[in-house]
């Protein structure tokens, strides 16, 4: 009697186990891999190439290189013209979306002077 009713307690649980499983759309990994439908879809390095063109910095600063670093930040290379006709040469570690405000402050790569 006892057996049976273990049995039965064993093939309960499995079948609750089954059904919780099957009840979680995609497993777990699904809500990791989601990406809302407005979220940016240019890579990290996309990203700053071309906010970085578009910023005030980029028509003054030639040689930019542009790699991605830990916690989704780009470090960008650069080589920017100074005020008194020469370069500067350095990098910039920034998040993505400040690219775009970057100046070129006496050869130096900032988002304000």
């Amino acid at each position: 009697m006892n057996f049976k009713i273990f049995s039965l307690a064993a093939l309960f649980s499995a079948a609750v186990l089954l059904v919780s499983a099957l009840s979680i759309p995609a497993g777990p990994a699904y809500a990791f891999t989601s990406t809302p439908a407005n979220k940016d879809q240019r890579t990290i390095v996309q990203k700053c190439r071309e906010d970085f063109d578009r910023s005030a910095a980029g028509s003054s600063c030639s040689k930019a290189t542009f790699t991605k670093v830990m916690n989704y930040r780009c470090r960008i290379d650069y080589t920017c013209n100074k005020a008194d006709g020469g370069t500067r040469k350095g990098w910039k570690t920034l998040d993505p979306d400040d690219a775009a405000s970057l100046k070129n402050c006496d050869g130096w790569l900032k988002t304000t002077c």
